[in-house]
């Protein structure tokens, strides 16, 4: 972490009121050793959202980097803690399940462009256990429930879920790792559920 990063996060939440607030990262990649900087490219220094802006714009804040979903760069008033929970039992993708869910109860939250956490990454292949695929799927299906039950647009969820469905089955299909029948056969039937079929 740079020296004033809590620093940087705590001013915006307290300089704009808000609930949540969110910085960026630069990424050193361990392979190669090389540093990744992504930081400043949004066109903006600061933006506040409402919690249905940032839930309506989410799936395409994600494509540029992970900054509103990771579990760093962030800081977050502790009342919200009171009601919401990080998910131990979630293996993948449980990050972005505890933000996604602080966003939903929240009223304001502050983006800060300042890439002052540093994430590391490696080669390895440890998000790709079954296991792993059959809980970022279920969590991502939670969120679109809590979503429909406040009648909020789940169309972008939906879409995006389903996109990953199909990624992750035709990585199964190529991977000599594991038996994958049992988790492709649960993909593809997420998927037809979610494509709303009426008929086989």
């Amino acid at each position: 972490m740079d020296s004033d990063y809590l620093e940087v996060l705590y001013n915006a939440l307290i300089d704009e009121n808000a609930d949540i607030s969110v910085s960026t990262y630069k990424g050193f990649h361990m392979g190669d050793n090389c540093w990744y900087l992504h930081s400043f490219q949004r066109g903006y220094e600061k933006r506040v959202f409402t919690n249905q802006e940032l839930i309506d714009e989410f799936i395409a804040l994600d494509t540029f980097d992970y900054s509103y979903r990771f579990v760093c760069g962030k800081l977050v008033c502790k009342y919200l803690l009171d009601k919401i929970a990080f998910n131990c039992m979630t293996t993948l993708g449980e990050d972005m399940e505890f933000w996604l869910k602080l966003y939903l109860i929240s009223n304001k939250i502050v983006y800060i462009n300042r890439d002052s956490y540093v994430y590391r990454i490696d080669n390895g292949g440890r998000h790709f256990g079954l296991e792993k695929i059959r809980s970022d799927i279920q969590q991502r299906l939670n969120f679109i429930a809590f979503l429909a039950v406040r009648g909020m647009d789940i169309s972008k969820y939906v879409n995006s879920c389903l996109s990953i469905i199909q990624y992750q089955v035709e990585r199964l299909k190529e991977s000599p790792e594991y038996d994958t029948t049992e988790t492709i056969r649960w993909l593809q039937e997420v998927k037809f559920l979610l494509e709303g079929k009426s008929e086989l």
